[in-house]
């Protein structure tokens, strides 16, 4: 019996409806919505903000990367380098960045649902510990809360976010903290 088994998020414990992009980009249309008048007639539209975000997190990738945290990020810091850039009332900046975060989780919620098939397979694993790892820029809160939003069993629905620990899967150093947290070598884990 291995010690851990850690799941995926996106594509296995849940499915999307539409392209991970398309969630940016109904954040972006509602960011835009939100802008100043002063802000609206210096940019055209939401496509612009939407344009301005790959940008930002390609910067923030960059950074991470440089800080030897591989890439990642977290969508506050995203968020807040757009109002910072897009609103020059800082004072609104806090306020602002949690009511759109807070779109962000929500319009997930509306567009993702349960896999049908996934808890039945992972009933058939025999471990110690479950948890989702995720490769991804919300919270493991915020993930939680789309898991619970969608009904995943409470077995699933607590893990690990890259973007938490600044450390990820495809480069292996997500599942190095996993071992090192639970102190087992990678035969006793399952993902």
């Amino acid at each position: 019996m291995a010690k851990i088994l850690t799941i995926d998020v996106w594509d296995t414990l849940l499915r999307r409806e539409v392209h991970p992009d398309a969630v940016k980009l109904a954040t972006s249309k509602y960011f835009f919505k939100h802008c100043s008048g002063y802000i609206k007639k210096l940019i055209p539209d939401h496509m612009y903000i939407h344009k301005l975000r790959h940008v930002l997190e390609e910067r923030l990738y960059l950074e991470s990367l440089q800080e030897n945290h591989y890439g990642e990020y977290h969508i506050e810091q995203v968020i807040r380098r757009m109002a910072t850039i897009l609103c020059p009332d800082k004072s609104e900046h806090d306020e602002l960045i949690e009511e759109i975060i807070n779109y962000e989780v929500d319009f997930e919620k509306h567009v993702v649902n349960k896999d049908l098939d996934i808890e039945d397979t992972l009933a058939a694993f025999d471990t110690e510990e479950v948890m989702f790892l995720s490769d991804f820029y919300m919270s493991a809160s915020s993930i939680t809360e789309l898991l619970i939003y969608a009904d995943v069993d409470k077995q699933y629905i607590q893990g690990i976010s890259s973007c938490d620990v600044g450390c990820n899967k495809h480069t292996g150093s997500l599942y190095k903290l996993i071992h090192q947290k639970f102190g087992i070598s990678a035969a006793n884990h399952i993902h």
